[in-house]
């Protein structure tokens, strides 16, 4: 439950940014806040007998931390290099 709400208090931040107008930040949390959702999930499939308790202890937390960072970075690094990534992926004619 207290991970409910603190996503909760997440997108909450976020659409407080989006109001003071602040849009990189705003989507800068909504992505973390996104694969911290999907860490959760994952630890909800995959423990079954007790999800909560996995979800709630302090090793599925670091995890939820742990793929937000990953989702955050990985969102920096698109709009860092934006196109750069894109035209030298292509393969040469």
């Amino acid at each position: 439950m207290r991970l409910l709400v603190l996503l909760v208090l997440l997108v909450a931040a976020a659409g407080l940014l989006a109001a003071t107008g602040s849009a990189h930040m705003t989507l800068v949390l909504l992505v973390f806040a996104l694969g911290a959702l999907v860490g959760f999930v994952e630890v909800l499939v995959r423990f079954r007998d007790e999800p909560f308790q996995a979800a709630s202890s302090i090793p599925g937390v670091v995890y939820f931390a742990i793929n937000g960072m990953a989702a955050t970075a990985i969102y920096v690094l698109i709009r860092y290099f934006g196109e750069q990534a894109v035209t030298a992926a292509k393969p040469v004619p």
